[in-house]
């Protein structure tokens, strides 16, 4: 097992930084799917995975501002 201790380290690496868990922990929360977050105000389980939300508005922010910044260009995609 010690030999798959790298592959293990990159896995969860990019499991970790994965957009799909961050909105995977978030929902499970807001919704009550975990025990510990059911029949809380949404209050409280925003201060709790406060560092979920900010990574996924982060990462629309971030999205939008490249789509600004490099807009597309639709004569580039019409077929000709």
């Amino acid at each position: 097992m010690a030999s798959f201790a790298t592959y293990e380290t990159v896995r969860d690496s990019i499991e970790q930084l994965s957009p799909a868990k961050h909105l995977e922990r978030w929902s499970f929360a807001a919704l009550g799917i975990k025990e510990i977050y059911y029949g809380q105000l949404l209050a409280t389980v925003m201060r709790d995975r406060w560092s979920d939300a900010a990574w996924l508005i982060g990462l629309f922010t971030a999205l939008l501002a490249g789509l600004f910044m490099l807009p597309f260009n639709i004569a580039n995609l019409k077929k000709d």
